[in-house]
Formats: structure tokens, sequence, C-alpha cells
């Protein structure tokens, strides 16, 4: 996933400046992978993942990322599934799920 990162870091002089990953364990090996090629995080690029999971606290540096209440999302999703269970007529509908960034070391 990041070799194309490493193609394209100052391609035509345009930096990348952010990867948001699709999870905070997604964004650790980012991290890991953009370190590795002595890239500085924030200074030059951040990262953000997802689901601000204990892990973001614990590694180093903390990873900033997008919060969702897991459980809100999960009875969202259980009912809505139960719906369609019981009503093939049931309407498609949007879905939000609100989310909020939580700002660490990584941006």
């Amino acid at each position: 996933v990041l070799d194309p990162l490493a193609q394209r870091w100052n391609q035509n002089g345009k930096n990348v400046d952010a990867v948001i990953c699709s999870s905070d364990y997604t964004a650790a090996g980012a991290i890991r992978a953009i370190t590795d090629r002595k890239i500085k995080i924030p200074e030059l690029i951040s990262v953000v993942g997802y689901y601000n999971s204990d892990l973001s606290d614990y590694f180093c540096p903390r990873i900033s990322s997008i919060d969702i209440d897991i459980d809100n999302f999960s009875n969202i999703i259980v009912n809505k599934i139960l719906k369609l269970i019981n009503d093939v007529n049931e309407p498609v509908e949007k879905i939000n799920i609100p989310t909020k960034f939580v700002a660490k070391e990584t941006t």
C-alpha cells in the first residue's frame, strides 16, 4: 500500500501531505513504513487512523484518529438488519454515524 506513496513522494515537486487509513492498525503500519523512509511525522506528513482504538494511545507517536461510537454504530446496523429481515420492503436509507476527529501526535 505504501510503495505507491513512496513513489509519489515529491513527484513533480508535490509532496503527499497526509495519509488517512482505514483503521488505527493500518495507520500504525503506515507510520512504520513512512518512518523507515526517514520521512518525519507530522512535520512532513500527517497520518490519521480510524476507530480511536487503544492502539492509537499506546503507539509512538500517538495516532490521531477518527473516533466512532462503536456501540451506537452496532445498534443502528443491527436494528436496520432486523427490519430488513422482517420486512423485505423496508426502504433503503442513508444512515449517518457521528464521528469526531481526535488530534494526537501524528497531525
